[in-house]
Formats: C-alpha cells, structure tokens, sequence
C-alpha cells in the first residue's frame, strides 16, 4: 500500500518578541503569536509594527532579528520564505530617537569655549532627555554661576543643570543659559607714597557701577592728585580713570597711581550715537588707557565702534581702550568716535 505524502504546510506560525522590557504590543509586553497563510510561492508577508501595536517611547523600529541579540533580517513588513519552515521566532530590534537641543550661553561673556552657540543631539529613551551638565559642555561665564536653563534668552529658569526634559513631537528645541551674578571685591592700594593704605569695594558682576572716589577711599598724597588706576603693583600707567563706571567680572586688585602735574582733558564725542559726550582726565607722563566704548554707554544701532578720530571725519587713531602717553602742555581735546556699519554674514557652509 502506498505511503501517504505529508499535506504540505499552509501557513507559518511567527512568534514576534518586543524584544525591550519597556517595548510592548499594544501596551502587552508578552510575545505575540501569529498563524500567517502562506501564498503560491510559500512564502509569507509579516504583519507590519504598527499592525503588531509595537512601540517602544523614545525608539523607532528597525526591524527583525532570529536571536534575541542578532542583527536584522528582515524589514518591516518584510515578505519570508516559509517552504522549509512552519515557526519562526523574530525579536524587534530598535534603534534610540534624538533630537537635536541648540544652546545659547546668554551672557556678554558666556561660551561654550569658543562659541556662543551649541547644537547637541540627545537621545530620547522613554521619551525623555537628558541635558548634559555645563561642565562637560564647557560652558561658563566670567563672574557668574551657571543656574539652570530657560526657554527664552530673558526667561526665568526651567531646567536644572543635567536634567531630565519631556519630550513629545519636537525634532529640536532651544535652551539658553541662566546665570547668577557673583559678589566681587575690588582692592584698592594707596601706595607707600600715600600711606600704604588699602580699602575695598563690593560690586556685583555685570552691573554698571563706579569706583569709589578717591575721598570715599580717604586715600590722600600731599601735593598729588590721583591720575587713576593701575592693576599692576608697579602702578606706572593707569588702566582705570579714577572716576571710570563700568562692568566688572572678576576680583580685581587696584592700584594707585599718582601725578603731580596738570591733568589734560580729553572729552569723548559718540559723534552720532545715543549718549551724553564724557570726559577723562589724563595725566602728562603716564601711559593711560582710554576709557572703553562699554562705560561711555554710547550705542548707535546698526553700526559697529571702530576707535576714536580726532577730527569729527576723521580716521581712526586710537582702539577702544588704547593706549596713549601725552606731554606736558598739551591742550585738552576732543576724540570722535567713529562708527561702521554692522554687517552680517547670512551664508551657509
């Protein structure tokens, strides 16, 4: 009697792992069984992920592996040979979603070495992101303590520093630093000419402020006047005007420098620009640098400061902060500021 050939198989049981403890059909985390029907060439079509209801927060399906641990085999959806097989066991394999995170280091001294901009991709496991800490970023700020992160340039903080932050739809979002300002000590020194004495200020960094006078300080030099400021110990030329207002970040040590002739004038022109015209005093035989632009809070929009002429047409003679030596008997003058149009470089690399 002659033997009975076995029935040929008709369909294919597939068994598809999630693959992730997190990872689930359609909130199951069991392994899902399928009877799949073979068509005329004996193959199979796999149910697509999202047919399964696979998801996984914060991964994007990359296929199916035959081991747990394996690369991928097939697609999404993929069509399988099943002329030799009747089960099959697929594990989902799964790839982590970023998105991209732009920080902005918001402070006139801020970066993130170099630049004031970062652009950082982060991965999303669980759909959330991990910022990283602002000292693996390299970020800092002259005078301040970095406070956490906000979502605008002016905004309160959001986020602390190497938190961890929702994310739902969004490809890319933007994070700009907060910072606090810290107390700083200015230290004056009189000099042994003026009786060794020394005083302190308290300022706070970033903030407009004046140096004491020299009569607050009670600093006195019988016959001289107080030229200005030196921040070497050897006070030969004056890096400060004694009267100067400005921004200071960090710790600074102060020392006077003193001068016995007649001080020449020199008055400052914003020559256009928004601002009151400034004077500074400069003593005959001491290097002396300009007062900055910054202090003189001249501010024309749309033009850049390039220096000082010393006629109102005039070229630049003297940088911002410069450096200038003048004679006894010079008359008191005035110094232009000259402006060039701000312009801005829009191509792309």
């Amino acid at each position: 009697e002659a033997e009975e050939e076995p029935e040929t198989p008709t369909t294919l049981s597939v068994t598809f792992d999630a693959n992730a403890d997190d990872a689930a059909f359609a909130g199951d985390k069991s392994p899902v069984t399928k009877e799949l029907t073979l068509n005329a060439d004996g193959a199979v079509v796999l149910p697509t992920a999202e047919t399964l209801g696979l998801a996984y927060a914060g991964f994007t399906f990359v296929g199916w592996a035959t081991e747990a641990t394996g690369n991928k085999v097939y697609a999404d959806g993929a069509t399988v040979a099943a002329t030799d097989i009747t089960t099959l066991s697929l594990y989902a394999i799964w790839k982590v979603k970023t998105v991209n995170v732009i920080f902005y280091a918001n402070g006139d001294n801020a970066s993130f070495g170099d630049s004031k901009m970062l652009t950082k991709p982060l991965d999303i496991p669980g759909n959330r992101a991990t910022l990283p800490k602002a000292d693996t970023i390299a970020l800092s700020n002259t005078g301040y303590d970095f406070a956490g992160w906000a979502e605008s340039e002016t905004g309160d903080k959001k986020y602390e520093d190497g938190a961890a932050i929702p994310v739902t739809t969004q490809t890319s979002f933007t994070l700009y630093a907060v910072w606090k300002a810290k107390s700083l000590t200015i230290t004056f020194y009189a000099g042994e000419a003026a009786g060794g004495a020394m005083e302190t200020q308290t300022v706070t960094a970033g903030e407009l402020t004046p140096l004491k006078s020299v009569s607050e300080l009670g600093f006195t030099y019988e016959g001289h006047a107080l030229a200005g400021w030196s921040t070497d110990a050897t006070a030969e030329k004056v890096v400060y005007t004694a009267n100067v207002e400005r921004k200071w970040y960090e710790d600074t040590s102060l020392y006077a420098v003193w001068s016995n002739e007649q001080p020449i004038t020199i008055t400052f022109d914003p020559n256009g620009a928004t601002g009151e015209k400034k004077t500074q005093d400069v003593y005959p035989g001491i290097a002396t640098h300009l007062t900055e632009i910054s202090a003189l809070n001249f501010i024309r929009d749309g033009y850049t400061f390039a220096g000082w002429a010393e006629a109102k047409d005039g070229e630049v003679v003297y940088k911002d902060n410069g450096k200038l030596s003048l004679e006894a008997g010079k008359a008191d003058f005035t110094l232009y500021a000259v402006w060039v149009t701000t312009t801005w470089d829009f191509s792309l690399n």
